[in-house]
């Protein structure tokens, strides 16, 4: 099989017919895994938005204190993105696990702490704060991280419009 160009769909050499979206998810989620794709640079479009000045010492200790699945999602997958991923990102009075600005897209892993109606209903009041700034929110639980990590990484690059 044959990646044509980033515009192109992915085609099957020997027949010549496009391949399903599917079959061209797993071909770009093996291509991201073993040959990353060159960075596309830092994009023309500044997205900042005002945060907690004493988050950002919290937000330092994250990164340096990754969950596992924050480490293979971050480590096995979005870093290895055309786009600029940020992790353990400041915004309003909130921490996200990634944040990739120029898709107004965050990722959040949910570990059995979220599973609490106390830590529901606090993950319900951030996704519409967010949401109300025009930010889309994926959240996964780390047993999706760990038992189907192919289909997080096929939603995820569905979302940001790379398959």
């Amino acid at each position: 099989m044959l990646l044509l160009e980033s515009h192109s769909s992915p085609v099957n050499q020997a027949n010549g017919k496009a391949l399903s979206r599917k079959a061209s998810a797993d071909i770009l989620i093996h291509h991201l895994r073993w040959s990353p794709f060159p960075r596309l640079g830092k994009a023309n479009i500044k997205m900042s938005y005002k945060y907690s000045k004493k988050l950002v010492g919290c937000a330092q200790n994250l990164r340096k204190s990754m969950t596992d699945e924050e480490k293979h999602l971050w480590y096995d997958f979005l870093k290895q993105l055309p786009l600029t991923v940020n992790r353990q990102k400041n915004i309003g009075c909130y921490i996200v696990d990634f944040y990739i600005a120029t898709k107004k897209i965050v990722i959040e892993l949910d570990g059995v702490q979220h599973g609490t109606s106390e830590n529901a209903l606090k993950d319900v009041t951030r996704d519409a704060y967010l949401q109300k700034m025009g930010i889309t929110v994926l959240r996964y639980r780390n047993t999706d991280i760990h038992q189907k990590f192919d289909d997080v990484c096929r939603d995820i690059l569905i979302h940001l419009n790379l398959i």
